[in-house]
């Protein structure tokens, strides 16, 4: 029964998948390359919440110049996700350490 599940649920993403077309925007013009994307992937965290919030913020950029923009998009991401989780685990920390201080 888990297989079944996992099937399905792989051929679910590959048809969702298929349904993306191409950017008909790429190429025309001036567009967003790889520092671009690699300060939207750095940023991405903080556009999520705006865009949460209402703000015309847009977390990706759809005028972009292809797998330049989506690498650089892919390094800012994760590199921004590392931030958040030893910042977490940082703030964690301190706040144990003050409450055993406080026990103490």
């Amino acid at each position: 029964m888990k297989v079944c599940k996992i099937g399905f649920l792989i051929a679910t993403l590959l048809l969702l998948a298929g349904c993306a077309g191409p950017n008909p925007l790429q190429d025309t013009g001036d567009a967003a390359g790889f520092f671009s994307g690699l300060w939207h992937g750095l940023t991405v965290l903080f556009s999520f919440i705006g865009k949460l919030f209402g703000a015309s913020v847009s977390i990706y950029e759809v005028h972009n110049t292809g797998c330049w923009y989506d690498f650089g998009f892919l390094i800012g991401a994760v590199f921004s996700g590392r931030l958040l989780f030893w910042a977490a685990l940082a703030f964690v920390g301190l706040v144990v350490a003050a409450i055993s201080a406080a026990a103490a």
